[in-house]
């Protein structure tokens, strides 16, 4: 497994689209635990409460998601599960591949705000978009190329929470 703690740059944005402000900041709300539950599957809780890197006086960024990874082994299917909350705002993507395979990354989960109804004002409290999607990877066709199918579902739902 490997994943990033990385933030990106924030640009605050003038009315004829020219960046008058930006700035990032320093990642240390983010938080990622590993586990595995009573099935054997690997549960990954990712969460963050990150100050926006612009306005030191606008909400954080804050999400609460679960990736639930079940495999039947190294020749079979793994199912990719995303479940838990965030705020409307900004976009969010989990993304998934066999690292083994070579194949590209299979986007799991993706939430657009401009897609639900959300903008900006969405970084508010609270989260209220539940995430909930699942996402099949194929076995590989080989022991070093290929993933023969890929399959995935996914729902982003505004909520009153």
């Amino acid at each position: 497994m490997s994943y990033s703690k990385g933030v990106g740059t924030t640009h605050f944005l003038g009315s004829n689209g020219e960046v008058i402000a930006q700035g990032t900041t320093s990642g240390d709300a983010l938080e990622v635990a590993v586990t595995r539950n009573q099935s054997g599957a690997i549960v990954i809780q990712a969460k963050g409460d990150e100050a926006n890197g612009v306005a030191y006086l606008n909400p954080s960024i804050t999400y609460d998601l679960f990736i639930t990874v079940t495999s039947q082994g190294p020749t079979g299917n793994a199912t990719v599960q995303v479940t838990g909350w965030h705020e409307g705002f900004p976009a969010y993507e989990v993304t998934a591949a066999r690292l083994i395979s070579g194949t590209p990354p299979v986007v799991v989960y993706s939430s657009d705000p401009r897609n639900i109804g959300k903008g900006p004002y969405s970084l508010f409290p609270p989260m209220d978009v539940q995430a909930n999607a699942t996402a099949t990877l194929g076995p590989p066709t080989s022991s070093t190329t290929g993933c023969s199918t890929a399959a995935a579902t996914t729902t982003a739902t505004p909520q009153k929470r």
